[in-house]
């Protein structure tokens, strides 16, 4: 609605479903632009704040408590002039745009359809460090665990307690 143009918008040529399937990966890669012709006209506050709430990564994901924060929704004073992207505005631009958010909804639609998927955790950095890990240590981590084991077995473990996991704290808003 700021600018007409969706900020996944696909410039690839083919099928609906191609564009479905780029789109949907624009998505997930967090891959925008708002610097094309069709945002010429948005405010950088405005943008700030879209690009806030497109943030993949949850920790860095604008909040809704820091929503009330922003430039944009703030300075009530100097409203802009530029008339927002509403459906009838977006008739007059012509088939083209039409397209690409025709081509956006669906790719929306297959997303809900088919749901989002967690990408496998065997390529996380995380996993690829235990993988070394065990792979280094060999034959010496199974002969240590052995051997801790049955000394836990006799009572007297040389290992330290396990650490206990701290519970989740939800912060009421401020």
């Amino acid at each position: 609605m700021l600018s007409g143009q969706v900020p996944f918008h696909s410039s690839q040529e083919g099928s609906a479903v191609s564009h479905a399937a780029d789109i949907m990966h624009k998505i997930k890669e967090g891959q925008f632009s708002l610097e094309s012709e069709a945002w010429k006209n948005v405010s950088e506050e405005a943008k700030e704040l879209v690009r806030g709430l497109l943030t993949v990564d949850p920790a860095k994901r604008l909040k809704m408590s820091n929503l009330r924060y922003s430039e944009w929704l703030q300075d009530g004073s100097a409203l802009s002039s530029t008339p927002l992207m509403t459906p009838d505005i977006l008739e007059s631009s012509g088939p083209a745009v039409r397209t690409g958010v025709n081509v956006t909804f669906m790719a929306f639609n297959k997303g809900k359809r088919e749901g989002f998927f967690l990408k496998s955790v065997e390529n996380a950095p995380l996993a690829k460090r235990r993988k070394l890990k065990m792979s280094s240590t060999g034959a010496e981590g199974r002969r240590s665990s052995s051997s801790s084991s049955s000394s836990s077995s006799s009572g007297s473990s040389t290992r330290p307690p396990k650490a206990k996991i701290p519970a989740i704290r939800h912060d009421p808003p401020s």
